[in-house]
């Protein structure tokens, strides 16, 4: 049996800083380049939308995809997002010969959003430890 594949495309917001300006996106996946920017895959700018898309990619279903976002300048690598992690999307499935396209919610350059908040149940027996509780504990 063969493993499904969807299209993925990237979609983020840039306006561009300079002349030349280039978005790429890079991840863990060998579509995206095995986090090596000469194998990143470029993005093309929307002027209209101030917006840089990506053509699809094709990734496994099934497995979250790791990956960020490049700057170059006139063909040359610049710098990675100014930020430290990595975004993710999350593991997504396909079904047998259906042809899904997935697109990480609008991206915005050197902005990573922040994870959700954690959420307590009433019905636990005990409320998660708050930052001035995990200090006591120590």
């Amino acid at each position: 049996m063969s493993q499904a594949f969807l299209q993925l495309e990237f979609r983020v917001r840039h306006s561009p800083a300079r002349r030349g300006e280039e978005v790429y996106a890079v991840g863990e996946h060998p579509s995206l380049g095995c986090w090596d920017p000469a194998q990143a895959v470029k993005l093309r700018h929307s002027p209209g939308e101030g917006v840089w898309l990506s053509a699809p990619v094709s990734v496994p279903a099934g497995v979250s995809i790791q990956y960020k976002y490049l700057l170059f300048c006139e063909g040359r690598f610049e710098r990675w997002e100014a930020f430290d992690g990595n975004r993710t999307i999350g593991a997504a499935t396909s079904r047998a010969g259906s042809r899904h396209s997935l697109v990480p919610p609008d991206d915005e350059l050197d902005v990573l959003p922040a994870p959700p908040e954690p959420r307590w149940s009433a019905g636990a027996s005990t409320p998660p430890p708050t930052p001035a509780g995990l200090a006591e504990a120590d």
